[in-house]
């Protein structure tokens, strides 16, 4: 098993460095293998809760063949590791960590991110902290949600609702409930409108379904403030499915107020993995922006 960014990949083709209190951190490097600087920096892939490096697949192609990409894989989520998190474990502060750790073992000063969901919150936390590593930015849907009861304090609750249900479900130790729990709150119109694809979603994710109370617990719980958002230096390039979470339109509307200055696209037919629903709209745009000035 190579450890640290200068081995060679494993027999699964991941590299692995360890981090501070020992968790051994798995990410993919990929790209071409002297790309022109002129492209841009690379790029780092962060995945969202209970999914994985290829979340991604599908826009990968346009950034494949001439950037170099990194794809990390968020504690406990790659195949057969342990699921146990730290007690302490936060977005901005255990996955920053881990995410710096990855930076360092592959001497990455200075990249652009393309993150989802959950990875759109650890990005907007590392770009808010270290503004020195971060240059340019897509956010698929990050999942700021302390920022709601800023903009609607009855949707507000209502997140906070579903989110209590869910985490009782974790503690009892019922962790499918939990997942279920969480696929119906992130699910938009399109999820909830046909269940003919949910017992094999499930399936799908169920090696993952004790994470969902750690990680619901830390996205209620993340310190990034509305101070952040506005401060953030790194451009950035936004992506919402109009058949989203019912929350999520709400917290895009929030964030144009904050910050008008930074594009958004809202993809029709889509739901809350436009990435992987419509990559032909997400793809093109998102490398052009990547590519940057």
């Amino acid at each position: 098993m190579t450890t640290g960014g200068t081995g060679q990949p494993s027999d699964d083709g991941l590299r692995r460095v360890t981090a501070s209190d020992e968790q051994l951190l798995a990410y993919e490097v990929g790209g071409p293998a002297e790309p022109d600087p002129a492209d841009g920096p690379p790029v780092v892939f962060l995945h969202g809760t209970v999914a994985n490096r290829f979340a991604f697949r599908k826009v990968r192609p346009w950034f494949d063949e001439r950037r170099r990409v990194v794809f990390t894989v968020l504690r406990g989520h790659g195949d057969g590791e342990d699921r146990t998190l730290p007690a302490d474990y936060g977005l901005a502060t255990t996955e920053v960590a881990d995410l710096l750790t990855v930076l360092d073992a592959e001497g990455l000063a200075r990249v652009d991110l393309f993150a989802h969901s959950t990875g759109g919150s650890i990005a907007v936390a590392l770009a808010a902290r270290h503004p020195d590593r971060v240059r340019r930015m897509v956010l698929v849907e990050p999942t700021l949600l302390p920022l709601l009861p800023l903009v609607d304090p009855a949707m507000a609750d209502r997140v906070a609702a579903d989110i209590a249900a869910l985490l009782a479900a974790a503690d009892s130790g019922d962790h499918p409930r939990a997942l279920r729990h969480l696929l119906d709150f992130i699910g938009g119109t399109t999820w909830h409108a046909s269940d003919a694809n949910h017992a094999r979603v499930f399936e799908q994710l169920s090696p993952l379904a004790e994470l969902t109370g750690p990680h619901a617990s830390a996205l209620a719980g993340l310190d990034v403030s509305e101070a952040d958002v506005r401060g953030l230096a790194a451009p950035a390039l936004l992506f919402y499915g109009q058949e989203s979470a019912y929350f999520e339109l709400t917290l895009a509307a929030m964030l144009a107020r904050l910050r008008p200055d930074l594009e958004q696209i809202h993809v029709e037919g889509a739901g809350h993995n436009s990435h992987l629903e419509r990559p032909d709209v997400v793809g093109p745009p998102a490398a052009a922006f990547l590519v940057g000035a």
